[in-house]
């Protein structure tokens, strides 16, 4: 019954599609209704991309814009790169050190198998891989087996 608040009769809720379009009966809007202009509703995704609404950024954008956001992993161990950190809010120092505000940082697992290192770089010394540790006096070359 239109303009009644309370909860549907099964044979209400069974009503046919034909039926629910029926004009004064209260329903759920017809997608096409929901495109009519003038008709007070949620925007689609398309159209708040379209007009500067304010709205959540796409992951590809927050990468282009200087946003405050949190680094990628790739980002984090890069060497030297001035960031911000997520939770410290602080300025990065290097791995031994205190951030600014006083916080110890974790190291990451990459830079805890490098001690001395400052950061993981390409061309840095790196951890032995097990083949080669068992293999002592045998110069490294960068073959997996470690022979020369």
């Amino acid at each position: 019954m239109p303009g009644v608040e309370r909860k549907m009769t099964g044979v209400e809720r069974k009503m046919t599609s034909v039926e629910r379009k029926m004009p004064g009966v209260e329903r759920k809007m017809t997608g096409v209704e929901r495109k009519m202009p003038g008709v007070e509703r949620k925007m689609t995704g398309v159209e708040r991309k379209m007009n500067g609404v304010e709205r959540k950024m796409t992951g590809v954008e927050v990468k282009m814009t200087g946003v405050e956001r949190k680094m990628t992993g790739v980002e984090r161990k890069m060497p030297g790169v001035e960031r911000k950190i997520a939770w410290c809010r602080e300025k990065d120092a290097c791995v031994g050190e205190k951030y600014a505000c006083g916080v110890e940082r974790k190291m990451t697992g990459v830079e805890r198998n490098m001690p001395g290192v400052e950061r993981n770089m390409p061309g840095v010394e790196r951890k032995m891989p097990g083949v080669e540790r068992k293999m002592p006096g045998v110069e490294r070359k960068d073959d997996w087996c470690g022979e020369k």
